[in-house]
C-alpha cells in the first residue's frame, strides 16, 4: 500500500511537471516562440530546434499519462525524434545516445530509428564505445540492437559481463537484456526486465537528468528494451506499472505530421546520411538557406 500511495503521489506531481512543460511556448508572444524564430532567421537555431523538441518531449508523456491519447504520445514522439535528425544534420553528431533512441522507438516511425540506428560513433568518441568499462559502451549497444546486428550485440555483452566493471555494477542487467535478445532467449529478456523494474532497481536507474519527463511514470530503460524485444519479433510481457503494454505492439501511425515549415523541408525517406562531429559547429546548411544561396 506504501508504495502504491507514493507512486500515486509521484504520478500527480509528474503530471503537474509535464503539463507545465508542454504549454512552455504558449506562454510566451508568438515573436518569442522557437518556432517564429527558426522561420525568420533569429538566434539560435540548434537552441531553438532543441527548445521545441523539449515541448514535444513533455507533451507526449502528458497526452498519454494525462489523455489515454496513444495516437497523440506517438505523434509527439516522432516530432522529438525528427527534431533530433534535423539538429544531427545540420549540427553535426559525435555519436548516438541510448536514451534518445526513446522517442524513434515508441514513435514507430521506421525511417527515422533506421536513420538514427545507423549513426557511428565519431573518432573522438570511438573509443569510448569500445571501452567495456565505459558508459559508452552500453550506449553503442542499442545502436547494434535496433539495426539486429546480433553477433556483435552477443559478443559485447558476455565481454562487458565478463569484466563485470564496479562503477556499471547497475548496468550489467542491461547486457543480460542485450545478450539475451540476441539469442532470441524471451526467458532471458523477461528476466532481465523484471529485475529492472523491480522497485529498488526502477528507483535507482531512472535518477537521471536525461529521464526528467519520463522518471514519474515509467521505467525509462525496460520500456526501450522491451519496445525493442517487440520490434524484434518477441512479444514478452512484464506485469508492471514501469512499462505500459499499450506503448509496445508495433503499430505505425498512418500519416505523421510536421507541425513545423522547416521540419518539412526534410523528407523522412531521403534524409541526408548521418554526419559524425561535435555539435555545436554547423555541418550542414538547412534546405531553405542552402537554396537562398543558389
Amino acid at each position: 500500500m506504501k508504495f502504491l500511495d507514493q507512486r500515486g503521489e509521484l504520478l500527480r506531481q509528474g503530471l503537474l511537471h509535464v503539463k507545465g512543460h508542454s504549454d512552455a511556448q504558449l506562454d510566451r508572444s508568438p515573436e518569442e516562440r522557437s518556432e517564429y524564430l527558426i522561420a525568420y532567421g533569429l538566434g539560435s537555431r540548434s537552441n531553438c530546434i532543441r527548445s521545441l523538441q523539449s515541448v514535444h518531449e513533455a507533451r507526449s508523456i502528458y497526452r498519454w499519462f494525462g489523455e489515454a491519447d496513444i495516437r497523440g504520445f506517438k505523434e509527439n514522439c516522432y516530432v522529438v525524434s525528427k527534431l533530433m535528425c534535423i539538429n544531427a544534420i545540420e549540427q553535426g553528431v559525435g555519436w548516438a545516445a541510448e536514451h534518445d533512441f526513446f522517442w524513434f522507438l515508441l514513435s514507430d516511425q521506421d525511417d527515422l530509428l533506421r536513420w538514427f540506428g545507423a549513426i557511428e560513433p565519431s573518432k573522438t568518441w570511438l573509443s569510448n564505445a569500445l571501452n567495456p568499462n565505459d558508459h559508452l559502451f552500453r550506449h553503442y549497444q542499442m545502436s547494434l540492437a535496433v539495426r539486429g546486428d546480433w553477433t556483435a550485440l552477443g559478443d559485447r555483452a558476455e565481454q562487458q559481463l565478463a569484466k563485470d566493471p564496479p562503477k556499471l555494477k547497475k548496468c550489467m542487467v542491461d547486457q543480460r537484456f542485450y545478450l539475451a535478445l540476441s539469442q532470441g532467449d524471451k526467458a532471458g529478456m523477461v528476466d532481465a526486465l523484471t529485475e529492472l523494474t523491480s522497485p529498488a532497481m526502477a528507483k535507482k536507474r531512472n535518477d537521471q537528468l536525461e529521464f526528467g519527463f519520463t522518471h514519474f511514470f515509467i521505467g525509462t530503460h525496460a520500456t526501450m528494451y522491451a519496445k525493442l524485444a517487440w520490434r524484434h519479433g518477441h512479444q514478452i510481457e512484464i506485469d508492471t506499472p514501469y512499462i505500459p503494454r499499450e506503448w509496445l505492439p508495433i503499430q505505425p501511425l498512418d500519416h505523421y505530421e510536421d507541425p513545423y515549415p522547416f521540419m518539412r523541408e526534410y523528407r523522412n525517406d531521403a534524409l541526408p546520411p548521418p554526419r559524425s562531429g561535435r555539435a555545436g559547429k554547423t555541418q550542414v546548411e538547412p534546405p531553405s538557406v542552402s537554396a537562398a544561396r543558389k
